[in-house]
């Protein structure tokens, strides 16, 4: 009676049903069944085909686990138990697969367990079919079919198995259907899905994600790590790039490690711009230590705001980067002061350094001496395993309040080969004393130092904008400094060590020096040779010298060393307290070369007036000091002194000034253009001819022995023409004149040169009060046989014209002397008033 009700009931509410389907109201894949004897029947069919139907209308065929074994040393593979839903059927399978051999296999599984299926063969009374005939992949036969796995069989045995699982449904594979990590991996295989993380999902064992999952995590998704547990991946990029929240909790302190670099963000461990600066120490180095060691470049990614830390953040050994959303986004900012304590610095075997669109702020700013550097890479100290062929590279980069900005020192030997940067910004702190220790940016021992955009902010805190030791190529452009406590910038060679490289080329240009203790200090010690320093098209504004030198720009060559060429073109300067540039040498120290032309001097010497001149020149010892050319506008503004120190021209081999305007100097000078004789690294002829003129006022004295009036030595090779494209007709003017006392005395004068005598007074022997005057002309046949001619006039009376052939060596210096023979000891008998020698070059 009671089922007989309740069929009953059935047949009137499904009757309802049934009219309502017919109205389109509600609509069904399956018929809905209707009131009649086999209602019960129809009834479960319905059910279990409506509700697969509606599941494959929603997603694709999908494996949730299982379906899949590994490679045997047989031909019986046996798969973990299969549960999927295929058309929306539920499908469960363990039956295990015998393969052919020598095969390649393509395996399926049905919603049917008999028959045949398309070109696929059934396993016996399974849902596993197999296509073993086909090499490129066939079509599957229906949509009641998914791929499980290719299969490849060799030598009798299960050689390699391919997993083609597919996760199905529309976004991907949710971790969270399970209890901890393990068991979800386990389910995933090696499928290739997106991995969905919605929760706090527990890691209670080490686990590797294989390389065919992406992780996609919700705000509240994170793996919970336990204490000495580590997941594995193989890179960064598994994980969605959006991910800008923590991913990795728990009290694991490495909780993820990559095999592969990439790029991580810190936010993954829990660092953050709320976050303390302790922790944020803490989270960032667990990002840095999850990149692999060595190999290629990993970056930590920072977002735009400000992160603080409160100690040093190392590259652990790690070849990395630290990438911000520019330097005006991205503050790291540290928040303790201590000597050795960093930004962001290379240690173990790192062998790349980078950091692009950042700030690293020191707050409070630094008011000690604690050498504490915002990035730094140091080979002697911190990384002594630095490997070889290191690279620095910097890029919109600023620091504030930090004693150095950037620091890279290749260590004895040399390690980095690259620092470059562009666009760095420097605010220095530090105590103000001359330390050695605050500075915008070193670059010790690398084989190439070299950037673009460099500002440093002194504050009258840093030692130096700039200060290169010892690389061997400099090349920085578009510098600006200011408030420098010493120069601006310094370089120098490696002091105390012996047979080191020389330096190539050393450019600091387009610079502008504001307000400095001074400019520029080049400095070549030891036996280096430096080819090239660089520093054209400077401007130095209010410059105070610096230290205890003299002036805004410091060139030296010490010991044996050698500059080959300065170039300071195009220099602009005005308000300096001292000289503009100093030039000095000591012991055989060399500079061969020197261009500082096109230049505009307005008002030095404001320390005191009158004192400093635009060159100051101190060559001690046998320096050497080769050519100087130098034009432009020199306006001392009735402060500067002149533009050369007294002798100073006299230091150099040559000094050839071009167009020069000089003005509102107390020592004004004459600008003339001068010429080489000959071969020689020094005799020059200015463009009167003149190589060497004296008013003199010289008597003999009381003796009837030949006296030397007036002599000058011709250097070595001024006559020696023997060079390509040159004559052998070089030679030089010689004239002398003066008087003879008023009495009958014999007088005589002798013009000589070298040991020959080339004129005398031979006719008029006696000359009594008389004017005397004489003139030689002498001229080289080749580079030991010379020609001269000579004519001498005492008072009306000429004492004829001479010819002399001679045979000096050329290639030595040549003595000119006019001397003077009393015939009665009687001073003042001769008297010489002039005394000069012209050039007469090729």
């Amino acid at each position: 009676m009671i089922l007989a009700r309740l069929a009953l009931a059935i047949v009137v509410l499904f009757g309802s049903v049934a009219l309502a389907h017919a109205d389109g109201l509600e609509q069904t894949h399956q018929t809905v069944p209707s009131a009649s004897f086999s209602f019960m029947s129809d009834l479960q069919t319905f059910l279990k085909r409506e509700d697969a139907n509606r599941l494959a209308d929603l997603s694709s065929n999908a494996v949730i686990s299982g379906g899949i074994h590994s490679t045997a040393a047989g031909l019986v593979g046996s798969p973990s138990s299969l549960t999927a839903y295929l058309a929306g059927y539920y499908v469960t399978e363990d039956a295990t697969i015998t393969y052919p051999d020598a095969s390649t296999c393509w395996v399926i599984a049905h919603t049917t367990m008999t028959g045949n299926q398309g070109s696929f063969t059934r396993v016996s009374n399974t849902h596993y079919l197999l296509n073993c005939g086909s090499t490129p992949q066939p079509a599957l036969p229906d949509s009641n079919s998914v791929y499980l796995m290719q299969v490849t069989t060799s030598g009798g045995a299960i050689t390699a198995v391919t997993d083609l699982r597919p996760y199905g449904g529309s976004i991907g594979f949710d971790l969270c259907k399970y209890s901890k990590l393990s068991t979800a991996l386990t389910a995933l295989g090696t499928r290739q899905a997106h991995l969905l993380l919605t929760c706090s999902l527990p890691v209670d064992a080490n686990a590797s994600i294989p390389t065919t999952a992406h992780i996609l995590p919700s705000r509240s998704g994170r793996f919970a790590v336990e204490s000495g547990v580590t997941i594995t991946m193989d890179s960064p990029s598994q994980i969605s790039p959006g991910t800008v929240w923590p991913l990795f909790t728990g009290a694991s302190t490495a909780p993820v490690t990559f095999t592969n670099p990439g790029d991580v963000r810190p936010e993954w461990w829990q660092a953050g711009c709320s976050v303390s600066a302790s922790l944020n120490t803490t989270y960032i180095k667990r990002a840095i230590d999850s990149l692999p060691s060595g190999g290629k470049l990993g970056w930590v990614k920072f977002q735009s705001c400000n992160y603080q830390h409160d100690n040093s953040l190392p590259t652990n050994s790690r070849n990395i980067g630290f990438i911000g959303a520019g330097s005006d986004s991205t503050t790291l900012t540290l928040t303790t002061a201590s000597s050795g304590r960093h930004g962001f610095y290379c240690t173990g075997t790192t062998q790349h350094i980078r950091v692009v669109g950042m700030t690293f702020a020191a707050s409070p700013a630094h008011t000690a001496d604690n050498s504490q550097s915002a990035v730094r890479c140091d080979a002697d100290n911190d990384a002594p395993s630095l490997t070889t062929a290191a690279t620095v590279i910097l890029s919109d980069l600023k620091c504030d309040g930090y004693n150095i900005c950037a620091y890279a020192d290749g260590g004895s030997s040399f390690k980095i080969t690259q620092f470059l940067f562009d666009r760095i910004t420097a605010w220095i702190g530090g105590s103000g004393a001359t330390s050695g220790v605050n500075e915008g940016v070193n670059c010790l021992r690398t084989l190439e130092c070299a950037g673009i955009y460099l500002t440093v902010f002194g504050q009258d805190k840093a030692d130096h904008g700039l200060y290169a030791l010892g690389s061997l190529t400099v090349n920085i452009h578009q510098v600006y400094i200011e408030q420098t406590v010493n120069e601006a910038v310094k370089l120098i060679p490696v002091s105390g060590v012996a047979s080191l490289t020389d330096p190539y080329h050393w450019t600091v240009a387009n610079a502008t020096y504001y307000d400095n203790g001074g400019s520029i200090n080049l400095s070549i010690d030891q036996d280096y040779v430096l080819d090239k320093a660089d520093f054209s098209n400077t401007t130095i504004i209010t410059d105070g010298g610096s230290g205890s030198t003299n002036a805004a720009i410091m060139l030296q060559a010490s010991s044996t060393a050698q500059i080959r060429n300065i170039d300071l073109h195009g220099l602009t300067a005005r308000g300096l307290q001292k000289s503009v540039v100093n030039i000095s040498g000591s012991s055989t120290g060399k500079i061969d070369f020197i261009n500082a032309t096109d230049w505009s001097i307005y008002d030095w010497s404001l320390a005191t007036d009158d004192t400093y001149s635009v060159f100051g020149i101190n060559r001690l010892n046998s320096a050497v000091f080769g050519t100087l050319v130098y034009s432009g506008q020199f306006d001392g503004a009735t402060h500067g002194r002149s533009v050369f120190v007294p002798g100073g021209r006299d230091e150099f081999s040559l000094v050839q000034p071009l167009a020069v305007v000089e003005s509102n100097t107390s020592v004004p000078e004459t600008h003339y253009l001068v010429s080489r004789m000959g071969t020689s690294a020094s005799e020059k002829v200015n463009l009167g001819g003149t190589i060497y003129c004296q008013t003199l006022n010289t008597t003999t004295t009381a003796v009837t022995t030949e006296e030397t009036l007036a002599t000058y030595t011709l250097q070595a090779g001024a006559l020696n023409s023997d060079v390509s494209g040159a004559d052998n007709t070089s030679g030089i003017r010689v004239s002398a004149w003066g008087k003879f006392a008023a009495n009958a005395n014999t007088k005589t004068v002798r013009l000589y040169i070298s040991s020959d005598v080339i004129k005398s007074n031979s006719v008029t022997t006696a000359p009594n009060n008389l004017d005397w005057w004489l003139e030689a002309e002498y001229r080289r046949y080749a580079s030991t046989t010379e020609t001269a001619i000579a004519r001498m006039e005492v008072g009306a009376v000429s004492q004829g014209v001479t010819k002399s052939a001679l045979s000096h060596n050329l290639a030595n210096t040549l003595t000119i002397a006019l001397k003077a023979q009393n015939g009665t000891a009687n001073a003042d008998d001769i008297h010489l008033s002039g005394f000069c020698i012209y050039g007469l070059p090729n």
